[in-house]
């Protein structure tokens, strides 16, 4: 089964990618900023991930960093692939963006490996369980907030555990 591939590793190889090739070149943050007509600080979203891309922008980075037109086309399908919502965007308010960041690259991973020493593992927890350790392990989560937070474990341990042969 084909699994799509997920847009925060789609944004993330994009980000590093236009770094790597601007750090080749020998030129700052500041200075490709300024060669576009936009912010280090944007320049400094983009390659850490936090910033979404317009086309527009990748097009004026691919000129200034004098990327080959292949390697162009490939920049511009990860910053489509970025740009697209996952099945975790529907829970954006009930974690903070570091877990849902976690979510992106665990839906990109072609396999996972964890050590838990003490509880069992969110992605082998049966329903009851999850339940029953989100609502031990945290007085902040609101009863209102419990399902959902269990369907998100559970969606993760179906998506995990599906097939991609």
């Amino acid at each position: 089964m084909f699994l799509p591939a997920s847009p925060t590793v789609q944004a993330w190889e994009l980000s590093l990618r236009l770094r790597e090739r601007r750090e080749e070149l020998g030129m700052t943050a500041v200075a490709a900023g300024r060669a576009s007509g936009i912010t280090q600080a944007y320049v400094s979203g983009v390659e850490a991930g936090r910033v979404k891309l317009p086309a527009d922008r990748l097009a004026q980075l691919v000129k200034i960093y004098e990327i080959d037109p292949r390697e162009a086309v490939e920049l511009e399908k990860l910053r489509v692939g970025a740009m697209q919502r996952a099945w975790w965007h529907q829970f954006s308010q009930l974690f903070p963006a570091d877990f849902l960041r976690f979510l992106g690259y665990e839906a990109g991973a072609d396999h996972i490996r964890s050590y838990d020493n003490e509880l069992l593992h969110g992605l082998l927890q049966t329903e009851e369980y999850a339940r029953a350790v989100i609502r031990g392990g945290n007085t902040y989560v609101r009863l209102t907030e419990m399902d959902r937070r269990v369907n998100t474990r559970m969606s993760r341990q179906r998506r995990c555990s599906r097939s991609t042969r």
